[in-house]
C-alpha cells in the first residue's frame, strides 16, 4: 500500500505543477492579400476580431 500512495502523490504533484506552469496560447490564422495564409502564436489575447485588417510584423499582429 505504501508503494501505491507514494506513486499517486507523485502523479498528483506533477499534475499540479502542470497546472501552475501551464499557459495560454492563442493561434490565429490570418488570411493574407496574396490569398495565403499564415498562422501566428500569441501568449496575450489578441485585441482583434474576426475580419479585422492588421498586419504581420515578427510574428505579431498590429492593427492595420
Amino acid at each position: 500500500m505504501t508503494v501505491l500512495g507514494a506513486g499517486g502523490g507523485a502523479y498528483a504533484g506533477h499534475t499540479i505543477e502542470k497546472k501552475v506552469k501551464m499557459k495560454t496560447a492563442y493561434v490565429i490564422k490570418v488570411h493574407m492579400t496574396d490569398g495565403s495564409y499564415r498562422t501566428v502564436t500569441q501568449y496575450t489575447r489578441p485585441g482583434h476580431v474576426v475580419g479585422d485588417h492588421v498586419k504581420v510584423n515578427s510574428s505579431q499582429l498590429i492593427s492595420a
